[in-house]
């Protein structure tokens, strides 16, 4: 059975905030070659959830992503003979034993089951993922999750930490100054007391339990949906983001995500200072840091728990009051034509630019003459189980990534973003810049905005920057893997339509405009400087992001291809 679509849709789940797209591979029905009819599943799924995790902060975005990726491959783990789960790399803990039910049907199935029960355990219920797969009748979808497994866990508490990690016996990477390693091993050591101490809480999977009720059911697929759902919010809740906000003490009104290490403005010169943000409907606040506490709290996905004392990014090479850098973001608002407009809005969305990476992973192996000799299946090019492995490591690095610009990065150095620095040091000055809808023009740097909203968190180093160099790695060396090059094909972006812009509707662009990469490593740059060009971030935080974060998306790469060694 194969699904021919004229028009192929690829959609699938990556991070950021803000809206639902779609990219397209333009085929001809008789052109289309053979893919596994599973993946119409995701193709329903995934625009139902994103509405839901992009109105999260990025890391927590980026969470989402990488768990509900994770879970996806883990029903293809528990259905095999050989296959490894996600969040452990070795075998489920749960596996089905009949080996009758080791096939693509079972596995497709406990992934829309298993999405329908995060959604009700991460979120009380998605019901726009209920109604969009009502167009597959020969699927079974149970809303809730039922009691017996939710039985399935046990807790105590009322604190924790969690900052074990999984990978924690694996080699480092990195070559870092002493000074810099002995500091952050420093602070690494003073937080974890801080917060370990009298900390009990604890929530973990009953795998015992869950076991049982799956074998009672003979391993059906429904019922394998929620044991690895319920698995995945396990270890969600003591990953060390603080999910539940029960970290620190709180039994009562605890606010989810909360930060467990003590951090505060530091309000000294130079370093990081919230900005006054403002609804458009009368309501203005002060940002509060987003999260400061998962770089030293955060389980990693692949990368091992060595990286989180070695890897530590450079000093910046800034002047004492920033006086040169606000010269170069001010000059370089100044050459925001309508082609870097639509860069700086299209890289600051990440689930947008995650898309259009599987986009052309998918269209990549339709058109290359590929054959699947790993997971492939009779007849056909893209099998449902390629699709889901290639964007579990994907969505694992933009995690790890994250993390790890997070730790001493964001918060060590704790520098100040260039709006602060340019409206409370230059104030009253006159200055020629980029003002929204009205180009370039002069006026009082009090009133300065970067060119889209400025994160609430530290400048140095650039998040961005970070993560798309490690999807950089993951991407090529994924390819590499499979036998494919990542060279020699274009990324291109959706076109972007008169006037369609979200930060200048009705005016930006002034004519079409389709983004065309021709290869990832020239995407990942282009989304790296395009927070310098937006005003967001200072010149050198770039290059130090990416300098952090090289070789993340390797090890990720190689983690992922072991998930499937036999």
């Amino acid at each position: 059975m194969t699904i021919a679509f004229s028009k192929v849709a690829i959609l699938l789940l990556g991070i950021g905030g803000g809206g639902t797209f779609t990219s397209t591979i333009n085929v001809n029905a008789q052109q289309l070659p053979p893919i596994a009819p599973e993946i119409s599943y995701l193709l329903a799924t995934i625009p139902t959830l994103i509405p839901t995790i992009s109105k999260y902060e990025t890391p927590m975005a980026s969470r989402f992503a990488a768990y509900y990726d994770a879970t996806w491959w883990n029903c293809v783990a528990a259905f095999s003979a050989d296959y490894h789960d996600a969040f452990t790399q070795v075998r489920p803990a749960v596996v089905s034993a009949n080996l009758a039910t080791h096939n693509t049907a079972n596995r497709a199935s406990c992934v829309v089951q298993a999405t329908a029960s995060l959604n009700a355990l991460f979120f009380g219920g998605v019901s726009e993922y209920l109604a969009a797969m009502e167009i597959f009748p020969e699927l079974s979808i149970q809303d809730e999750v039922p009691d017996d497994i939710r039985s399935c866990t046990t807790s105590s508490g009322p604190t924790s930490s969690a900052t074990a990690n999984s990978n924690a016996d694996k080699e480092g990477s990195g070559a870092i100054p002493k000074r810099l390693r002995e500091s952050t091993k420093a602070k690494a050591d003073k937080d974890k007391e801080r917060t370990v101490s009298g900390n009990t809480f604890t929530f973990n999977a009953d795998n015992d339990c869950l076991g049982s009720i799956a074998a009672q059911s003979n391993y059906d697929s429904t019922m394998m949906g929620h044991v690895i759902a319920m698995q995945t919010y396990a270890y969600a809740v003591m990953d060390g983001y603080n999910m539940l906000g029960k970290e620190g003490g709180c039994t009562v009104n605890c606010r989810a995500y909360a930060d467990t290490t003590g951090y505060t403005p530091k309000g000294a010169q130079g370093r990081w200072r919230p900005l006054m943000e403002e609804n458009e409907k009368g309501f203005f606040y002060k940002q509060e840091f987003v999260a400061p506490h998962i770089g030293q709290r955060a389980k990693f996905r692949f990368l091992p728990e060595s990286d989180r004392a070695d890897r530590v990014v450079r000093k910046p090479n800034y002047s004492k009051n920033r006086e040169q850098e606000i010269g170069e973001v001010i000059n370089q608002m100044t050459q925001l034509d309508d082609f870097k407009k639509v860069e700086v809005e299209a890289f600051d969305d990440k689930l947008y630019t995650t898309t259009q990476i599987i986009s052309s992973f998918v269209g990549k192996v339709l058109t290359e003459g590929y054959i699947d000799t790993e997971l492939g299946q009779d007849g056909l090019i893209l099998s449902f189980e390629r699709l889901l492995h290639f964007n579990v490591g994907l969505t694992a690095a933009e995690m790890d990534s994250i993390i790890t610009a997070w730790k001493e990065e964001k918060v060590v150095y704790d520098l100040v973003r260039p709006t602060s620095v340019i409206i409370k040091d230059r104030e009253d000055e006159e200055i020629t810049t980029w003002a929204k809808t009205k180009g370039v023009t002069t006026y009082q740097a009090r009133y300065f905005e970067a060119y889209i909203r400025v994160m609430p968190h530290a400048e140095y180093t650039s998040g961005s920057s970070c993560l798309f160099e490690a999807v950089k790695d993951y991407f090529q060396d994924y390819l590499i893997g499979i036998g494919l090059d990542p060279s020699s094909f274009p990324i291109v972006f959706p076109t972007v339509n008169p006037g369609e812009s979200k930060v200048e509707p009705g005016l930006t662009p002034q004519s079409p405009i389709t983004l065309t990469y021709d290869n990832i490593a020239d995407m990942a740059e282009a989304g790296s400087w395009s927070r310098f060009n937006g005003g967001m971030h200072f010149r050198d935080s770039v290059p130090a992001g990416q300098e952090l974060c090289s070789g993340i998306g390797n090890i990720a790469a190689s983690a992922t291809f072991n998930l499937i060694v036999m």
